[in-house]
């Protein structure tokens, strides 16, 4: 087997191990905090223009919170959050924690967002 097919499985594996993770990802921060999202995309271009390309700690900081993930690579692919996600819906327990994985998500991403625009419309 070549390197490149070696690497191929591997990334196809580690694509379909966190699909079900990154979906549910993906809805809490973009589809469902859209607006959001927007708004605080917006306060960030705004604010790098009014500083006219000068460096500013409060603009740093509003990216990072608007543009990091609420979880990072070794939490997406823990094997216990992959089961959570994978789970049979009609498993009650593991559709609640889904359910509250998610709401944790979302909360933390309308929260940072809420914090970004706040940051970058002060950032001087």
């Amino acid at each position: 087997m070549s390197s490149a097919t070696v690497l191929d499985s591997i990334i196809e594996g580690v694509s379909e191990s966190r699909y079900y993770v990154v979906r549910a990802l993906y809805d809490q921060l973009v589809t469902f905090r859209h607006k959001e999202l927007a708004a605080a995309t917006k306060a960030i271009h705004d604010a790098q223009k009014r500083l006219g390309g000068r460096s500013s700690p409060q603009l740093d900081e509003a990216r990072r919170l608007a543009y990091t993930p609420p979880i990072d690579e070794k939490q997406a692919t823990d094997k216990a959050l992959e089961a959570v996600f994978k789970a049979d819906k009609k498993d009650a327990d593991a559709s609640r924690r889904r359910a509250q994985v998610e709401e944790e998500w979302g909360s933390r991403a309308k929260a940072n967002y809420a914090k970004a625009i706040e940051l970058a419309n002060a950032a001087k």
